[in-house]
């Protein structure tokens, strides 16, 4: 009996160091943090709530066993940083998954890391330490780029240290800009305009913050901290307006940051431009995409003045609406500075009634009218707006 007893032992710990092989789950390096390796997509997995420890070296961390052989990091949601550390000299790690609870990641947690050559940094990361994703521990990795959003202190960090980075262009409008507390940091938007204009960037806050253009190689062309009342009626004395003159096709960076280094805020900007022309044609709408179709409206009247299906606008603020009116319809459009500086406005002319729907009594009027946009009609059948 005993034998058989000690032999059911033997199995069960052969079968623990197996599963172990494969998942390797361990509890207790931080509180309510877990880590999984799974061998066969070398795979690290981290899970749980709450913030992972540092670490003084790689080699002190619960999977250091597994650090020469870890290809993927899997970054689970409820985790809210990344440990110092914690992967530096993981030589074949080449694809980092975060989830959007990561805030803050630790001091070398990804150096010495020559296969991975991109990160995507998500926009509530507020704290990056020093040397977090180096070559050696202190020299910058050559052909390393982080993924960032606009304004996010992901780009701020990039911008800062000279990391290469891809971050999509914004476009007129207003944005909320987040400074977290003691970064000192500027929150940058780039911008490509479409047209060649007079630009303008302005805040509506009450923390006093300053305004900043730079080119796309960061040379500052200009500086403000001063509001100006021609641009927004609801701006105070320590808000900031900036105005220059972009040239279509080029990448400038915005930026904004607070003169007291140490407050957190959140607060409106607004970029957009002013005293530009636009100009295009007005079409049929092909389809609910709003495709424009080769019919080009010539009985049709733009903010009442009749056009021949052709236009020009002088547009004296950022977005103008217009309004087209054609075969007793009426649709409004609004146009913008990133539209460009040619503009088609496709008009939906199958709703003859106007009662927000296409159906059967469109197609009774057009069919009486012999409408030429009748052979629309089928692509609009049941379309609501």
């Amino acid at each position: 009996m005993l034998m058989k007893t000690k032999k059911l032992i033997a199995l069960f710990l052969s079968v623990v160091i197996v599963i172990y092989a494969f998942f390797g789950i361990v509890n207790a390096f931080a509180s309510d943090i877990e880590w999984r390796y799974d061998n066969e997509t070398a795979t690290l997995y981290i899970s749980g709530s709450g913030d992972m420890d540092d670490y003084a070296s790689p080699y002190e961390t619960p999977w250091s066993t597994y650090l020469l052989l870890i290809e993927n990091l899997v970054v689970e949601d409820g985790v809210t940083s990344l440990g110092a550390c914690m992967l530096s000299g993981a030589v074949k790690l080449s694809s980092v998954s975060l989830a959007d609870s990561v805030t803050k990641i630790g001091s070398e947690s990804f150096s010495s890391c020559p296969s991975l050559l991109e990160l995507n940094l998500s926009a509530n990361i507020t704290s990056i330490a020093d040397v977090s994703f180096s070559k050696d521990g202190i020299s910058d990795k050559t052909g390393f780029v982080l993924n960032v959003s606009a304004g996010s202190y992901a780009l701020f960090y990039a911008v800062k240290n000279n990391i290469g980075f891809n971050c999509n262009s914004v476009s007129c409008g207003d944005y909320n800009v987040a400074i977290p507390t003691k970064t000192g940091m500027k929150a940058y938007y780039p911008y490509t305009p479409k047209i060649s204009a007079t630009y303008i960037f302005y805040s509506e806050s009450k923390y006093d913050p300053e305004g900043f253009l730079y080119d796309d190689s960061f040379r500052q062309l200009k500086t403000n901290d001063d509001f100006d009342v021609r641009y927004s009626s609801a701006m105070e004395s320590c808000d900031f307006a900036l105005s220059y003159n972009l040239e279509a096709g080029k990448t400038y960076y915005f930026a904004t940051s607070l003169i007291n280094p140490n407050m957190k805020a959140n607060y409106k900007v607004t970029i957009g431009a002013f005293n530009y022309d636009l100009s295009g044609s007005l079409y049929a709408m092909m389809s609910p995409d709003g495709a424009c179709s080769d019919i080009k409206l010539t009985s049709a009247y733009l903010n009442g003045a009749p056009t021949n299906g052709d236009y020009t606008l002088h547009v004296t603020q950022n977005n103008q609406v217009v309004t087209v009116q054609c075969d007793g319809i009426t649709w409004q459009h609004t146009v913008n500075p990133d539209s460009g500086s040619s503009y088609d406005i496709p008009v939906m002319m199958c709703d003859s009634n106007q009662d927000g729907i296409v159906n059967a009594k469109d197609y009774a009027i057009m069919n009486n009218t012999n409408s030429v946009y009748k052979q629309f009609f089928i692509n609009f059948i049941n379309y609501r707006y």
